[in-house]
């Protein structure tokens, strides 16, 4: 296991300087439900639906509206940066037959860039929900 894979295995435990209820600022670990051993991004299924989650939980905070998986995703093009369109285009993509793909590891690439991905957008989607609800401020 890399030293990158053990430590976001304990990352749900962790308190962390910039876990700072006052500002808003939450380390990458605090928002996220991946399983702690990071199985479920190693998975063929598991990958590609923590893409598609991502972008539909950014799409509910930010238009507090839920729509499908795939729309959010296209959605989700438009708004973060073009280095994330691959993953989301893959995660579309290998959407179907997840009863094949729940038995098979994921690309061991996208599963890296996939825990890249939740880092990045787990900020944002909590800023989005402050932004559209303040009552969820901690």
């Amino acid at each position: 296991m890399s030293t990158t894979s053990s430590a976001r295995t304990s990352c749900s435990a962790s308190r962390s300087p910039d876990n700072d209820p006052e500002s808003g600022r939450r380390d990458s670990c605090a928002g996220q439900t991946i399983t702690h051993d990071g199985g479920a991004v190693r998975n063929g299924w598991g990958q590609p639906h923590e893409v598609l989650t991502r972008c539909r939980l950014l799409f509910t905070a930010t238009q507090a509206e839920v729509i499908g998986k795939t729309d959010a995703a296209y959605w989700s093009k438009g708004v973060v940066p073009e280095e994330w369109h691959y993953l989301i285009d893959r995660a579309i993509a290998d959407r179907p037959n997840p009863w094949q793909r729940v038995h098979q590891m994921a690309d061991p690439v996208l599963a890296e860039r996939t825990w890249e991905f939740v880092e990045f957008m787990t900020p944002l989607i909590a800023q989005a929900a402050f932004e559209t609800d303040p009552d969820l401020k901690p």
